[in-house]
């Protein structure tokens, strides 16, 4: 995990937890981000948005090199 960030949006006892992470896998930078009332949700939300993006930019490739 190369930043991992959590901002509040809204106030009180209805403020929505946002976090921002950037990682690194396998030397491909991404970045996810989540959004959830737990701070906990919200940060494995965030997580699991940028492996995906990784798994997505992996199958790009994959067709890209097949064409």
């Amino acid at each position: 995990m190369l930043d991992y960030r959590i901002q509040s949006v809204g106030g009180g006892m209805d403020a929505l937890a946002q976090v921002f992470v950037k990682i690194d896998y396998n030397g491909v930078e991404t970045s996810g981000r989540g959004l959830d009332q737990d701070v906990l949700e919200a940060s494995a939300k965030a997580y699991l948005n940028a492996v995906n993006r990784v798994i997505i930019m992996k199958e790009l490739e994959e067709k890209a090199v097949l064409q």
